[in-house]
């Protein structure tokens, strides 16, 4: 695993925001518009979070498992959690999350 030391922390409001934009990723059973949730005060589709969190290194603890957990419900997202295997970071994470989004 690569040293992340050096590289900046997820920002909380993003930290707190994405595992919200899990939650409702998980919850979303594809009709109507993209979930949105709250950050700094405004409503955010979950996509622009993942974008937002999309960079951070840092690794994912508890959210990793309901990621998996998730990925590995369905043979389409089967690469995703392979792929979250190997690197359980934000980054990863929100490569997942914009993956699935587009999984109508």
């Amino acid at each position: 695993m690569a040293d992340n030391s050096s590289a900046p922390a997820i920002p909380a409001n993003i930290r707190d925001a994405f595992d919200q934009a899990v939650n409702e990723l998980i919850a979303w059973d594809r009709s109507g518009e993209e979930p949105t949730v709250s950050i700094d005060g405004k409503a955010t589709p979950i996509s622009t979070i993942a974008h937002l969190a999309e960079t951070y290194k840092d690794t994912m603890v508890n959210l990793f498992w309901r990621l998996a957990n998730y990925a590995n419900r369905s043979r389409e997202r089967h690469a995703a959690a392979v792929k979250l295997s190997k690197d359980s970071s934000y980054a990863t994470g929100a490569w997942c999350l914009l993956q699935w989004i587009g999984d109508i």
